[in-house]
């Protein structure tokens, strides 16, 4: 009985209340919610900003706030492309998924390295980040679209996992090869942080950094893990955008980084660190997914349709900024108590 009162009280269940009131809602508007073809399109969308969020859940559950991954994604994206490019690459398409990864991963120990040496706002660091990323994509490679993908992308870019046909809604669906990427990346992230000593070891900081270095963690190795591997899922994702797109353009990931911290935040992640869950991030990330979706199926203005993103946007970032000030009280009280002691 406890279990079941504890989970009625998590953001998990009230999310997907939401998601699951918000979908029968618009089934009853338009009838074309449970369309084969719009579950794909559902599941579609989700891949990217699902991808980011669990790189921003990691960092978030150490209790840092990472506003740097959309252009550190950007930036291995656009490298990436113009590399294959200059030397007409014709190889195996795990190569180029190989050069982003590296290319997130080196800037993503980047953040991570002054963060461990100076102890710097995670915030403040990787703000630095976002400059210095868009100052080398746009004033040294003087980023542009390039329309045409080499030839390996453009092949993996058309195979796909599932297709389909609605003949309620008369049109057809399809999900790519790379959801499989993202999946298995939702397993790879939840064995790391529920199985393994370092996934402890970042709870254990998001905690209390002071106390998880009394027990032994070495904090400065996790820091630099952290950073490293969220740079790391940045790059994953900036070649999984450029399949989906089967273009590159250097403003893709723009504005992705408040929509995805507050998912992860909607989803029951601390914004001061060592709780959460993946499955929360799942569903933060889906109940964006889903409100742009439906109100594209009601036919509702563009201007609408960011209108109410902006709403979950402040929703989560009001959240966050509650559980700040929470924490923040919680801990004059504890030093109060310990000086009238």
């Amino acid at each position: 009985m406890k279990t079941k009162s504890k989970f009625y009280k998590k953001n998990e269940f009230y999310i997907a209340c939401l998601i699951f009131l918000l979908a029968f809602f618009i089934e009853m508007r338009s009838g074309l919610f449970f369309t084969s073809n719009n579950i794909l399109d559902i599941l579609r969308a989700m891949i990217v900003p699902g991808m980011l969020g669990l790189a921003e859940y990691i960092v978030m559950i150490s209790g840092g706030c990472d506003v740097s991954f959309p252009y550190v994604a950007a930036l291995s994206m656009y490298s990436t492309i113009i590399i294959l490019k200059a030397v007409n690459f014709t190889g195996n398409v795990i190569v180029a998924f190989l050069i982003s990864c590296a290319f997130g991963t080196v800037l993503g120990l980047i953040n991570g390295f002054i963060i461990m040496k100076y102890r710097f706002p995670v915030l403040i660091v990787t703000l630095g980040t976002c400059s210095i990323c868009t100052g080398i994509l746009f004033g040294i490679l003087n980023a542009h679209e390039i329309p045409t993908m080499p030839e390996p992308i453009q092949k993996f870019a058309k195979v796909m996992l599932i297709k389909t046909y609605s003949q309620k809604a008369g049109m057809a669906g399809s999900l790519p090869i790379v959801f499989l990427l993202f999946a298995g990346l939702v397993v790879l992230v939840w064995f790391i942080m529920q199985k393994t000593t370092m996934g402890r070891s970042i709870f254990a900081i998001g905690g209390d950094v002071s106390s998880a270095e009394r027990i032994g963690i070495k904090v400065n190795r996790v820091y630099l893990f952290i950073y490293g591997f969220a740079g790391f899922i940045a790059g994953l994702t900036a070649m999984t955008r450029v399949v989906l797109m089967d273009t590159c353009h250097p403003n893709t990931f723009s504005g992705m980084d408040m929509t995805v911290i507050a998912a992860v935040i909607l989803g029951g992640t601390k914004a001061t660190g060592g709780a959460g869950s993946i499955t929360g991030v799942l569903l933060g990330t889906s109940l964006f997914v889903i409100v742009n979706n439906s109100l594209q199926l009601m036919g509702i203005p563009n201007y609408w349709q960011k209108f109410f993103l902006g709403m979950l946007i402040v929703l989560g970032t009001g959240v966050a900024a509650l559980q700040v000030s929470k924490t923040r009280k919680k801990g004059t009280a504890v030093k109060e108590e310990q000086i009238e002691g």
